[in-house]
């Protein structure tokens, strides 16, 4: 029965390694699996708006990336055409400072 049983013991010891692996493999392509829809150098940023009565609002200005996203970040964004939020009109070459733009991933300005 000692034989049965060092055989029954390597069996199982063949079955945990092959489940170590497995489960060392999902997690190693798990970690380095990219998000399909934005590139981690690639972040959707928005304009804060003063509004008449106060307050703020996000206008969306679209996905940065690379040095595009860097130099938005550092000094703002200049439009390129009038946008008009609410009953506030912003003229063709408004700047929105870098502490008025906000980044997915880089909000904390």
């Amino acid at each position: 029965m000692s034989v049965l049983i060092k055989k029954i013991k390597i069996k199982m010891k063949k079955s945990n390694l092959l489940s170590l692996l497995v489960l060392f493999s999902v997690l190693l392509f798990t970690s380095c699996s990219k998000d399909d829809d934005h590139s981690p150098e690639c972040q959707e940023c928005a304009a804060l708006c003063a509004m008449d009565d106060g307050t703020t609002t996000e206008k969306e200005l679209g996905e940065f990336c690379g040095e595009d996203l860097e130099n938005i970040e550092s000094n703002g964004y200049t439009l390129t055409s009038e946008m008009t939020i609410g009953s506030v009109t912003y003229p063709v070459g408004h700047v929105f400072s870098a502490s008025e733009i906000c980044c997915e991933e880089h909000a904390d300005h």
